[in-house]
């Protein structure tokens, strides 16, 4: 069986945010997002009743100031759609750099540039996640599943956080699994008679600076020995990609020939001004 290595066909920024312990948090729910979201006035009172006065929860208001409830507007709380109004600021990683699809014995599948969205939809998950790479071609021929040569587009993924290690520690390792959101396949294309189908889910590592509220995070895929590095959670089910493979003028059906898919690569993303407490 051939071994191919992806390196972007999933690859996506999903997390910007910043991991942190914290005690106020329940170890149950962990690793999770959280924002310091800002409240409204007490209709009855026309006071805040919140527990600190700046938008990232790193000031806690006096005893005097709660009591006048005019600057204690924020608390510290898990990400929640419903706080935004089901209006989450989306995250994006515009022009990254490129990826690379591997096929052992075949060839190599180049994209010059690839640009990602998504948006949160929980305090551990987001949705509507989507990539669209530039530039891809194989030995100078071009690769699309779009009518631009050269453009591939995934199919709308999801992302879910977990321990990759060291849970209920002080330096814990979070990472972020990738799963389609609908079907099975994650992206499909063409590089002139090959067809392409990868599925199945990866796991990405999350990179973030500690003990701080930021917009911006990293997140890497990364691929050893021909396996994806990790390939499953401290307590989770093993997380593989697949890739099927065949030539035909015409999308093959299902049931090309499935190789192991392994992804190698690095994005940035902008997005919410939140936390991830581990």
């Amino acid at each position: 069986m051939r071994h191919v290595r992806i390196a972007g066909v999933c690859l996506l920024a999903i997390f910007a945010l910043t991991a942190t312990v914290s005690a106020s948090a329940s170890a149950g729910t962990l690793p999770a997002l959280w924002e310091c979201h800002k409240l409204t006035a007490n209709k009855i009172t026309k006071k805040f009743e919140g527990i600190y006065t700046d938008t990232k929860c790193s000031k806690e208001a006096t005893t005097k100031q709660k009591e006048e409830g005019l600057v204690n507007k924020f608390v510290l709380q898990e990400f929640s759609l419903a706080a935004k109004k089901n209006k989450p600021k989306e995250f994006k990683d515009l022009k990254g750099a490129g990826a690379d699809l591997a096929i052992e014995g075949v060839a190599t599948v180049a994209c010059a540039s690839f640009e990602d969205h998504g948006f949160f939809s929980g305090p551990k998950t987001a949705n509507k996640i989507k990539v669209t790479f530039f530039g891809c071609e194989i030995a100078g021929l071009k690769c699309s599943n779009t009518e631009i040569a050269g453009k591939v587009e995934t199919k709308t993924l999801t992302g879910e956080l977990g321990y990759i290690s060291g849970k209920g520690t002080e330096h814990p390792v979070v990472g972020a699994v990738i799963r389609p959101e609908t079907g099975i396949y994650e992206a499909e294309f063409r590089c002139q008679d090959l067809h392409l189908r990868v599925h199945g889910s990866v796991i990405g590592k999350v990179e973030v600076p500690l003990k701080t509220f930021t917009t911006k995070a990293t997140l890497y895929f990364k691929e050893s020995g021909g396996k994806q590095s990790p390939e499953q959670f401290e307590e989770g089910v093993k997380e593989t990609l697949i890739t099927e493979t065949c030539k035909s003028e015409e999308f093959c059906e299902p049931g090309g020939t499935p190789d192991p898919s392994a992804e190698e690569a690095k994005a940035i993303n902008t997005g919410e001004l939140l936390e991830l407490l581990a």
